[in-house]
């Protein structure tokens, strides 16, 4: 509760600054949290939570009740997977030394939004090298030898997205960084090494207005960004989550967690985005503040919220999801009103037959 209040009072500190005496506010924000630091400091940094499959029995409903609300390290995941735990970095260079690889060119793309088709000769002498200049990590798994052989793991098996979504193969050499972002569209993430090791920063939804620059659009890049656009950081870093990710080890981040990564070794694993009724009212939230700030979304989520209103499979996941489709209503009527009648109030019919209003 104090931590909440604390931060209800920064955003506000945040806001009056944008629109008051910048340099006065800046002062005051600081010294708040110079003093939130001293005591409460401890309390938020912190390492990310180690759990096992065997501490929810692989169950996908007790999973997203105790575990999925923080970014958590889950071990065990493909215990079962032969397949997996026989992989290696060779079978997956010898399958595409003479084919192309779906993946990003980090000299023309640092941000990850231009996907090539990369010879594989190319990608893996690369890697080999250790120049970092590709890297891949949405290459689905349907398009690739390993199709058939390897599923997601049951408790993460509920996922109203398209297969290129939800299974995927990801590849990265050492030094290769990932700056700060969120999965877009409120979706959830997830990433299993099968060799390897990943460094994550991850920081709360919470933390978005310390870390974010509303005028370009843009989180804090520690190895691009000016440091004076970001004058919160430092308030930020208070609140981080660190982790590192080795061989065997699934990372999952729940919608809106801002997140970078370091590759310290090459590493090849696994990992998907998801969009379920477990977690519909948090991925509604990170979407919802998408829009406010004019992000790229991959789909429309309030129309497949919409759509799924009526199929969900747990107590527990209909619950989240009435929540989501509650809050909707509520947003379209706050925007309509914000709007003064200017915009039109007439539905249409979203792509899958979900009604999607004009507003959206």
């Amino acid at each position: 509760v104090k931590i909440n209040i604390l931060l209800y009072i920064f955003y506000n500190l945040v806001t009056f600054a944008t629109q008051g005496s910048m340099k006065f506010m800046k002062f005051i924000a600081r010294a708040f949290f110079g003093v939130f630091a001293l005591f409460y400091g401890p309390v938020f940094a912190q390492e990310i939570r180690h759990i096992s499959v065997s501490d929810f029995g692989g169950d996908q409903e007790r999973f997203y009740r105790e575990f999925a609300g923080t970014p958590v390290i889950v071990t065990g995941a493909f215990a079962n997977h032969p397949t997996i735990q026989s992989l290696t970095l060779d079978q997956v260079e010898e399958h595409f030394q003479s084919r192309t690889i779906s993946g990003y060119n980090r000299k023309n793309d640092s941000r990850g939004r231009i996907r090539e088709q990369i010879p594989g000769e190319v990608f893996f002498a690369d890697l080999k090298a250790g120049a970092s200049q590709y890297y891949v990590f949405d290459h689905a798994v349907s398009d690739s030898y390993l199709s058939g052989q390897v599923s997601v793991p049951s408790f993460l098996a509920q996922n109203w997205l398209d297969d290129e979504y939800s299974l995927n193969l990801t590849l990265s050499g050492a030094g290769s960084f990932t700056p700060l972002h969120e999965d877009g569209s409120g979706e959830q993430a997830w990433m299993y090494l099968v060799q390897g090791e990943k460094h994550w920063t991850i920081y709360p939804p919470s933390c978005r207005p310390l870390i974010w620059d509303s005028l370009f659009k843009d989180f804090y890049n520690p190895r691009k960004s000016d440091p004076s656009r970001y004058p919160f950081i430092q308030c930020g870093e208070q609140a981080k989550i660190t982790a590192v990710a080795t061989d065997g080890d699934l990372i999952f981040i729940p919608p809106g967690w801002v997140h970078q990564v370091h590759t310290t070794r090459n590493s090849l694993g696994l990992g998907g985005n998801i969009v379920n009724e477990f977690q519909a009212l948090a991925s509604l939230e990170t979407g919802l503040n998408e829009k406010a700030h004019a992000l790229r979304h991959d789909f429309d989520l309030i129309s497949l919220l919409r759509e799924k209103k009526n199929q969900s499979c747990t107590e527990y996941g209909k619950s989240q999801l009435s929540q989501a489709l509650r809050l909707v209503e509520h947003w379209l009527a706050h925007v309509r009103n914000k709007s003064d009648g200017l915009l039109p109030r007439t539905a249409g019919t979203g792509p899958s037959g979900a009604t999607s209003d004009p507003i959206l």
